[in-house]
């Protein structure tokens, strides 16, 4: 592959590097390099050859490896580099040790499970909250294991981990196992779950892992207005970018439909398309709701 002049080391991860990779594996990708701009038009192009990619500049990967932060160990223990001439990202891996605590990752994650709070009664609105559900039982699972020790990312992995070391039971694989079939199918809007499978889904993670948690179902008009006066000042970035996904995927407004692409997309532009939102998409969205009242 000719590697963009903006891309300074590459590699792969996830089931793309583990040589396990199905018909519901993304391609995994990660880009480095100075400018973050840079990266994002590299990323948008490799995205159309089916390419998955995380994007870092150098500066934002050195600090999430001096935290030593999970993704970093994923990609020490299972990561391919197929471009780094310098030998930078190589250095940057080999450097990164286990913490002796992961227990910010765990309450981070299970700050995540709380999107599901609210879950909007829409035709999509199940599946949408069981691809909300698939990432964030793999962080809380990842960071559960890292605080015993043990590092695995493949989620049949990860879950025939926690039912060996009792967290989980057996007959929790197969519903587990299944997030990944309904994250597939709400990215490619090809399936429609019902919110029997996700109250659960949910039920299991819950009494699991004792969080506490009780979803509930809201009608469109309620859960945009509870979202819009809550996301600037959600402190938990990704459960705010999604719920403004979801606000925006209920009011269809064409006005806004660029930014609903970049919310689609965290790992591409982050916590700037929350920025983006807040200063764009929820004055467009509470204007609508004042024309309705």
């Amino acid at each position: 592959m000719a590697w963009p002049p903006t891309v300074e080391a590459a590699a792969l991860f996830g089931s793309a590097a583990r040589g396990d990779s199905d018909h519901l594996s993304d391609n995994d990708l990660l880009l480095v390099g100075r400018s973050r701009s840079g990266l994002l038009s590299a990323a948008s192009a490799l995205r159309v050859s089916g390419w998955s990619c995380s994007i870092y500049t150098w500066p934002a990967l050195e600090a999430a490896a001096s935290r030593s932060s999970l993704f970093l160990n994923h990609l020490r223990l299972e990561s391919r580099v197929v471009f780094d001439p310098c030998d930078r990202l190589r250095h940057l891996l080999s450097s990164i040790s286990p913490r002796a605590s992961y227990q910010w990752e765990i309450e981070h994650a299970r700050e995540l499970l709380g999107t599901l709070e609210w879950i909007p009664e829409a035709r999509w609105g199940p599946t949408w909250a069981l691809d909300v559900l698939a990432i964030a039982f793999r962080s809380l699972a990842i960071a559960e294991l890292a605080q015993q020790g043990v590092f695995v990312f493949s989620l049949p992995a990860i879950v025939d981990r926690l039912v060996a070391v009792g967290i989980l039971r057996s007959l929790d694989r197969r519903p587990l196992c299944r997030l990944r079939l309904w994250k597939a199918a709400y990215r490619k809007q090809k399936m429609v779950a019902s919110s029997r499978t996700v109250l659960d889904s949910l039920e299991i993670i819950d009494r699991r892992f004792r969080i506490g948690l009780h979803a509930r179902f809201l009608l469109p008009e309620l859960f945009v207005e509870r979202t819009l006066s809550d996301v600037s000042r959600d402190g938990h970035w990704y459960r705010a970018t999604r719920r403004a996904e979801a606000c925006l995927r209920l009011t269809q407004s064409g006005e806004v439909r660029w930014l609903l692409q970049k919310l689609e997309q965290p790992q591409f532009f982050g916590r700037s398309a929350l920025g983006d939102f807040i200063a764009y998409g929820q004055p467009v969205l509470n204007a609508s709701i004042q024309e309705v009242s």
